[in-house]
């Protein structure tokens, strides 16, 4: 296994774009907290977006109150919608913020089957779980994985 690519924003971009996103970021799994690799949001108010990048730039594990905490954690997809949690902290709070529905962050193994990395999107639409789960899976095999 080999580190996150040096940019992911090239990739990050494309899975955007693909999945008509709003936001879209990686943060790789250490011991204690996630920690972002990449997040970008050109859809998004530039200080909105810095807003999000700062917040979550390192990120406790015990914020189980995020959904990229709870992929991590949990070991699986994460699909949060908005309506359905709180508005004023965690996942609630940036989707409202960033004026989508919903989130689908995904958990991404190394070599070793340990959670290593999280991709997760805002969409404004839900295209299958799966087909999201297998493009970011496609994402981790062509550049997180040797």
């Amino acid at each position: 296994m080999r580190p996150a690519p040096d940019d992911p924003a090239v990739w990050l971009r494309s899975l955007l774009q693909q999945l008509d996103g709003r936001a879209i970021g990686l943060w790789r799994v250490d011991a204690d907290r996630l920690v972002q690799l990449g997040f970008l949001a050109p859809p998004l108010d530039a200080a909105l977006a810095e807003r999000f990048a700062a917040a979550t730039a390192s990120v406790s594990r015990d914020q189980i109150g995020l959904a990229i905490v709870k992929a991590a954690e949990q070991r699986k997809t994460v699909v949060s919608m908005a309506d359905q949690l709180p508005a004023e902290t965690g996942s609630g709070y940036w989707l409202r913020a960033f004026g989508t529905e919903r989130s689908v962050a995904v958990p991404l193994q190394g070599a070793s089957g340990d959670v290593c990395w999280v991709l997760s999107i805002a969409l404004g639409r839900l295209p299958g779980e799966g087909v999201i789960t297998e493009l970011f899976h496609e994402a981790a095999r062509s550049h997180l994985l040797t």
